[in-house]
């Protein structure tokens, strides 16, 4: 007994929905597979024309509810937010630093020595943020998901 293979577009589109957020690809992803399945069929019934239509409009429907589920997860929020807060800090601080006047010699071993603690110091910073900003806005996202 042999099974048929689904087409390479359905195949494609099935591996496609692994783009989605996880709480949006488990509560529609066997739907919507079901969904393009049927609508393939009768595309492919319909012509070639139709297929080509078919395939637009999927493409269309598939980008455009990608970034809304994404946007509606909350999480490019969250990246944004974790990338901003820390550049503003290091922004800031480079600001004050930048105002103050002192000279590191070239020539003596303290220079290498200031340039790693100041790197010590951003990555510091970049972390206790990321912490921060990890302790605030996870109560929010667990709350979103119930």
């Amino acid at each position: 007994m042999s099974t048929l293979r689904p087409p390479f577009d359905v195949l494609l589109y099935r591996a496609a929905l692994f783009l989605y957020p996880p709480a949006f690809r488990t509560e529609f992803a066997e739907e919507m597979r079901e969904h393009v399945d049927s609508a393939r069929s009768e595309a492919a019934t319909a012509g070639r024309r139709a297929l080509l239509r078919f395939h637009a409009e999927t493409i269309r429907d598939f980008a455009l509810t990608i970034a809304v589920q994404w946007l509606r997860s909350g999480w490019p929020i969250i990246a944004l937010v974790a990338a901003i807060v820390p550049l503003a800090l290091v922004s800031a601080i480079v600001g004050v630093v930048s105002r103050l006047s002192f000279q590191l010699p070239a020539e003596r071993p303290d220079a290498e020595l200031m340039s790693l603690v100041l790197l010590a110091v951003v990555s510091v910073l970049l972390i206790a943020t990321t912490i921060l900003l990890t302790v605030c806005f996870s109560p929010h996202l667990a709350r979103r998901r119930r």
